[in-house]
């Protein structure tokens, strides 16, 4: 799977989680998207974690991954 799959298949799990205040944004080194880790389920968790995203370790409201 390719940089651009892996991104595409990330944000289609995201998007499973709309009514959930997702969010996109960028800082530095790091991409910020997502709804809050708590509503994801664990599979979806551990597929986003394959994919390079993790939950926000600093406020938890979202995923990111170093771009």
């Amino acid at each position: 799977m390719n940089e651009y799959q892996r991104m595409a298949r990330a944000m289609e799990i995201f998007n499973k989680y709309t009514n959930s205040g997702t969010t996109i944004h960028a800082e530095h080194d790091e991409l910020y998207a997502g709804p809050h880790p708590d509503l994801v389920s664990e599979s979806d968790k551990a597929e986003l974690n394959e994919l390079g995203w993790h939950p926000d370790p600093y406020n938890g409201m979202t995923f990111y991954m170093f771009t």
